[in-house]
């Protein structure tokens, strides 16, 4: 499941990519592999796909910080 979320993240549909960046954020979040991707979406994506990975981002850093 991991492999084929981070796997939809580049090259699938906006609407993929969004709903892959918000399971992985919810249940794969320890993977450092999560947030170096999120990190690149915010860079090279559409707007909504950038604030939709920032507020991953922002999501994750609250879950390890609890």
């Amino acid at each position: 499941m991991f492999k084929q979320l981070m796997q939809m993240t580049y090259n699938d549909s906006d609407e993929q990519v969004l709903n892959a960046i918000d399971a992985l954020a919810d249940f794969w979040c320890h993977e450092k592999a999560v947030e170096e991707r999120l990190i690149e979406l915010t860079i090279n994506s559409s707007i909504q796909i950038k604030q939709a990975a920032v507020l991953a981002l922002a999501k994750i850093a609250i879950a390890q910080n609890k």
